[in-house]
């Protein structure tokens, strides 16, 4: 489920905040195109229309009846996990992931995208589940997942694969526009807020090395083209971080003059992330042919 995840959506809110996450973005999507390539069912059951109270009981009843082959997903705020120590108490992060109960009955946390999995304490659990204003919960049923089909996976990607654009910096850029010419109440001091969460978004840039990497499994490209090919995107979001730090000098500065040359960064940013696009298109269309071929030889 890495295709697009570079373009994942994103808001800039009315007070110039940059969140991936708010009342306006929803997870649909994502489950959808989920069912639809693993052939499996994603059940939600977290019900908005109920308190946080309610659902953590049901949590709790899912995790004790959950059958061996079932992986319970809810969303918690990581500001409340000690284990996240970049955000533990410093950043609200709604966050997805596995839970089950052990024999033993301790709490055991599995975390894919921050590749981390362990025991976690109870309250823990309770406190970034209950004050956790979004909220969400899914259970899979992971004996049914199926192999993708070669045709899914194509119409996948080139659903998801915007060739020609990037949002973030061209959104990002509008935005340092309007608070140097402090339109609708926006101005350089709020930089700061503005860009906190910046660095969350760009750890989506990853999953361009995802891309690279499962083409790569069937067309083993030269080596030296490839870590190319992957240094490009670690140069990206080595970028992307970069000027989140910097943003946030001049915010406090509150030079306009800096403020150009930080829109000056993005258009470098948005010109290497469409290189990187090129080459991803240039090597999905490789694996296309070398796919056929080998459908056709079998």
């Amino acid at each position: 489920m890495f295709f697009g995840a570079w373009d994942a959506p994103f808001e800039i809110t009315e007070q110039g905040i940059i969140t991936y996450y708010s009342d306006k973005i929803h997870h649909d999507h994502e489950v959808n195109w989920f069912t639809q390539l693993f052939k499996v069912a994603v059940t939600q059951w977290y019900d908005h229309g109920q308190d946080r109270q309610q659902n953590y009981r049901k949590l709790h009843q899912y995790l004790r009846r959950r059958p061996e082959s079932r992986s319970i997903i809810a969303q918690l705020d990581m500001y409340y996990m000690p284990h996240m120590t970049l955000f533990y108490h410093k950043q609200q992060l709604p966050h997805y992931v596995i839970l089950q109960r052990l024999p033993s009955g301790a709490l055991y946390m599995h975390d894919p995208d921050f590749e981390w999995e362990g025991e976690v304490e109870e309250y823990h659990v309770a406190e970034a589940f209950l004050k956790n204003q979004y909220g969400g919960g899914f259970y899979i049923d992971h004996t049914e997942v199926r192999e993708p089909d070669y045709s899914d996976i194509i119409y996948y990607f080139d659903t998801q694969f915007k060739k020609d654009c990037n949002e973030l910096p061209k959104s990002v850029k509008q935005l340092f526009h309007d608070m140097i010419e402090e339109r609708e109440g926006k101005s350089i001091q709020l930089l700061m807020p503005a860009v906190k969460q910046l660095g969350l978004i760009v750890l989506r840039k990853h999953s361009y090395e995802y891309a690279f990497s499962y083409f790569n499994t069937a067309l083993q490209l030269d080596e030296p083209a490839y870590e190319e090919m992957l240094a490009k995107v670690k140069k990206l979001v080595k970028g992307w971080t970069s000027l989140q730090y910097s943003a946030i000098k001049v915010s406090v500065t509150g030079s306009a003059q800096m403020m150009e040359l930080l829109t000056q960064k993005l258009d470098v940013l948005d010109e290497l992330e469409m290189s990187i696009k090129r080459d991803l298109h240039e090597i999905y269309g490789q694996w296309k042919t070398t796919c056929r071929q080998e459908q056709f030889h079998v």
